[in-house]
């Protein structure tokens, strides 16, 4: 017996009141039944949380990084139909209003 099944042994036959030869028949059924199911750890939920994290912020770099450029690029168009819109403006005032 394992240490797993060994205190499983012990919980069965003090608390369950079976007796020994059947506690250790169960405890052997439950430790296989677990040792060949595929558990989900803690420590595994953490890294791949850990990994879900680091993909995330990876993207919302480069999608910000995207953002920034395209409100960049209208930013100058802006400034640019601003400063065609003044300088017609000045090219009427001046020559209309002489």
């Amino acid at each position: 017996m394992t240490a797993g099944t060994l205190l499983l042994f012990d919980v069965l036959v003090e608390r369950a009141h079976l007796e020994p030869r059947d506690a250790a028949v169960v405890a052997e059924a439950i430790y296989d039944c677990t040792r060949a199911a595929d558990l989900v750890t803690k420590s595994f939920l953490e890294e791949r949380l850990a990994s879900l994290k680091a993909e995330m912020r990876a993207e919302m770099k480069a999608d910000l990084a995207i953002l920034k450029s395209e409100i960049l690029h209208h930013l100058y168009f802006a400034l640019l139909g601003q400063f065609g819109v003044l300088t017609a403006m000045m090219y009427f005032f001046t020559s209309h209003l002489k």
